[in-house]
């Protein structure tokens, strides 16, 4: 006999499309006697919707029912079905070999033929399952690739490709409803001086605390990234060069209010501001504000750092 222990990553939750009762009483109890939670429906056209409307990935239909056959159940779940996959055993009396071939060109993954042995089915759907695992876990490597290529492994942030693809967005956003538009860049002072000092590692919890205590001043809707370094950029949609400027002192301050722990001590840090709007001229390109903000920036490390400039001006706040 089959062991009813389960060893896959979750819980497999199958549908079942069956009209007969006593099929349906069968194999619901030789499933559940083995620990699989069970849905139950009587027609193709249910089972579809069941599927449609819900996460499950395991069907296991009859070939002859009202509304939608099995084969036509079938064709319809791999024609529109596009999120995740469903595994499918067809379950049927039709034993002919062109059946069979039949069942399996209209999108079956396996054929059942009646009566059948409950080991028979149980094995079956391990195997099904097995394929299951397999397709999560390849989605959940694509979904942990596709956020590694966007965003920073340290500090979790948007990485530099990721924030210039937004700030392209913004900067067609912002000519489409005709609101301005404004970037902050700053970094750390004396970063390298502090890995100098007392490591990478501690260089690194420095980075993360500084990610973890700016988020917290930024709106949702703000776009906080790493751009790389120690340098960090913000996007202020619908936002003024002057309430932009506003924000970097906000966040100018609580940078240099407390340290960040560190192991095995706290780290004062300070950091310098650029800021900048984005033009009336809604052809502008991302290297001009970026060149624009930037510069601000440099005005800020080289009139003595921990302070906040705003492109085409002078120093706005330093302590």
């Amino acid at each position: 006999m089959i062991p009813s222990s389960r060893t896959f990553d979750s819980p497999l939750d199958i549908l079942l499309a069956e009209d007969d009762p006593v099929t349906q009483r069968l194999i619901r109890g030789i499933l559940e006697r083995f620990g699989y939670a069970v849905q139950v429906v009587a027609d193709g056209k249910q089972a579809f919707e069941t599927i449609r409307t819900s996460g499950v990935q395991f069907l296991i239909t009859d070939w002859v029912m009202p509304e939608m056959e099995g084969p036509d159940l079938c064709k319809r779940i791999r024609e529109e079905i596009r999120d995740r996959y469903i595994y499918i055993i067809l379950l049927t009396a039709r034993a002919e070999t062109a059946d069979i071939i039949s069942g399996i060109e209209a999108g079956a993954d396996d054929y059942l033929v009646k009566p059948f042995e409950p080991d028979e089915l149980l094995v079956r759907i391990r195997a099904g399952q097995r394929v299951i695992t397999l397709e999560r876990r390849l989605n959940e490597a694509q979904e942990q690739l596709r956020f590694l290529a966007f965003h920073d492994d340290l500090t979790g942030l948007l990485n530099r490709r990721a924030v210039l693809d937004r700030l392209r967005e913004e900067i067609a956003r912002s000519g489409r409803q005709d609101t301005p538009l404004s970037v902050i860049f700053f970094d750390i002072d004396h970063f390298k001086r502090i890995n100098d000092t007392y490591g990478h590692l501690a260089g690194d919890r420095i980075l993360k605390g500084v990610a973890e205590r700016v988020g917290k001043l930024c709106r949702a809707y703000d776009v906080f990234g790493r751009y790389g370094g120690e340098e960090f950029v913000i996007l202020m949609p619908g936002t003024s060069q002057s309430a932009a400027a506003c924000v970097a002192e906000r966040i100018r301050r609580a940078l240099a209010a407390e340290p960040i722990l560190t192991q095995p001590e706290a780290i004062g840090l300070t950091a310098s501001f650029g800021v900048c709007e984005m033009t009336s001229d809604r052809e502008v390109e991302t290297d001009l504000i970026m060149k624009s903000v930037d510069e601000a920036l440099y005005r800020a490390k080289e009139g003595g750092r921990n302070r906040v400039c705003v492109a085409g001006d002078d120093i706005l706040s330093t302590e």
